[in-house]
């Protein structure tokens, strides 16, 4: 951390080049640090917007990706060398593929959302 902080006294991380105020990530409005966001173009459909975040009140870094949909994820991360991963391998898929990943994915979150 550096000897700056924001408006609550947390001191910022040595990223943190970002302003103080609310964040709203998945409907949760927090308090956090960010660092430089990177805009990502995806095709038509609009694009992804990553940045490392801290968040002082849970005490954790991630990082934040907003989706061409305007869905949003928090990401340890670790998690998130994993989805880049992922998404560089898609790199090399077809289509179809594309398709039937994200159909495996969905399907998967289906049958977990029913044992809530």
């Amino acid at each position: 951390m550096t000897g700056r902080a924001n408006r609550d006294g947390d001191p910022c991380p040595p990223w943190c080049t970002a302003g103080h105020g609310r964040l709203i990530a998945g409907g949760i409005t927090v308090s956090a640090h960010r660092g430089d966001t990177a805009a990502v173009t995806l095709g038509e459909d609009g694009c992804v917007l990553t940045s490392p975040v801290w968040l002082p009140g849970e005490g954790r870094a991630g990082v934040l990706v907003i989706t061409p949909a305007g869905g949003s994820l928090f990401l340890a991360p670790g998690t998130a060398r994993d989805l880049a991963s992922l998404v560089e391998q898609l790199a090399g898929a077809t289509p179809d593929q594309h398709r039937e990943a994200a159909a495996a994915i969905r399907a998967a979150a289906a049958v977990t959302e029913e044992t809530h």
